[in-house]
């Protein structure tokens, strides 16, 4: 019997006919979800790409401006007029939303030259006057100079009350003298790639004026001023990573976790008063031990004005992370180390990405320890 006329699919046809049931059924699935749990998936991608997803059905036409997270990151090719109209729309869309982050991204107006600061305070006014909880700004990039661009928060005067919990900015301005009691919820605070600046001729004490901070991070943070003084009474955790060159005093009576990423030399530390330490890491960046030896006389030397004092002020931790470079610099004066006087009195572990450390290097860490069995992690 001939069977012109009737169509039957292949193994291949049948295999994409199924591909495709599933995806449709997948869909439908999705599509079915409460609007809750959809909003909160929303909430992982930009703003941007959320708003895109209404066309996919109209029951998801306004669930992108339900989503508990604003992200509004501007393209390489979306120009500033557009940038400026689709941040207002979005916000003037979430005026009555509990938004919990918002996160702002523009590293294209200054190399562009357009100066245009109105985009950049609707944000910060959105997420100061909405209870936001978590707010992220990053506006600029390495080839940027931010001195006298944002500022935060100088350009809205004195904050009377925030409820922001978690505040991580990168390229601004961070106006010292501008920080008053106004921030008092806030526990994670990030800088990277910003200034500190205040007082002409005064010293930068700003994170005082936190209350309740337990995390602080300051990433190639520059001071525009004297001395910084990192003081926090509930400060838990404290990372200083490729800080540029200044003086800096360290008072966190209950830090448990201290982290110091320099490039060359350790952060020139006036004081380092962390009596509660359980862990602290060390690392060195960029090492040039030719420069070592051409501007020391001996290795003793530098030991003395780089890491001395950094042992002592880290004297209570219970466990030390070293890098490889480090561990090389150690190494070189481990005869010297094995007849000085141990700083650490609390040490019981030591993680280091080498399983062959001088006995010398181990005895000057551990002798002055008051536990029994210290014992080396090795760190991969």
């Amino acid at each position: 019997m001939s069977n012109s006329g009737r169509y039957t699919l292949g193994k291949s046809g049948r295999r994409r006919h199924k591909e495709e049931e599933d995806i449709s059924a997948a869909a439908d699935m999705l599509t079915s979800l409460p609007e809750p749990i959809l909003s909160h998936i929303l909430s992982f991608l930009d703003t941007k790409s959320a708003a895109q997803t209404s066309v996919l059905s109209r029951a998801w036409n306004s669930i992108w401006k339900y989503a508990p997270a604003v992200d509004l990151c501007r393209g390489s090719s979306q120009r500033a007029s557009a940038f400026k109209e689709f941040v207002h729309e979005v916000l003037s869309s979430r005026s009555h939303v509990n938004v919990r982050k918002v996160t702002y991204v523009d590293k294209i107006a200054r190399w562009s030259d357009e100066t245009d600061k109105s985009v950049f305070m609707e944000v910060i006014q959105y997420a100061l006057s909405h209870d936001v909880q978590q707010l992220v700004v990053d506006a600029g990039s390495d080839s940027t100079d931010f001195r006298d661009f944002y500022r935060f928060p100088g350009m809205f005067g004195s904050i009377s009350n925030s409820n922001l919990k978690s505040l991580e900015l990168n390229y601004l301005v961070f106006d010292t003298a501008f920080v008053s009691s106004g921030f008092k919820m806030l526990t994670s605070l990030c800088l990277a790639d910003c200034a500190l600046a205040g007082e002409k001729g005064e010293d930068l004490d700003p994170f005082s004026r936190f209350p309740c901070l337990t995390n602080l991070v300051l990433r190639a943070v520059e001071p525009v001023g004297g001395a910084v003084r990192v003081c926090g009474s509930q400060l838990l955790r404290l990372e200083l990573d490729e800080m540029k060159s200044f003086e800096i005093e360290v008072f966190a009576p209950k830090l448990k976790f201290f982290r110091l990423r320099q490039r060359a030399s350790p952060q020139e530390l006036l004081s380092l008063t962390v009596p509660s330490l359980d862990h602290a890491e060390v690392a060195l960046t960029g090492l040039s031990l030719s420069d070592i030896e051409s501007n020391f006389t001996t290795w003793e030397e530098w030991m003395r004005q780089n890491f001395h004092f950094l042992f002592r002020g880290l004297h209570n931790t219970k466990s030390l992370k070293l890098d490889a470079n480090v561990i090389e610099v150690l190494r070189r004066i481990c005869v010297f180390l094995g007849r000085q006087l141990s700083p650490f009195r609390r040490l019981e572990s030591l993680i280091v990405p080498t399983d062959s450390l001088p006995y010398e290097l181990f005895h000057y860490l551990f002798k002055g320890s008051s536990c029994e069995e210290p014992y080396i992690l090795l760190d991969l």
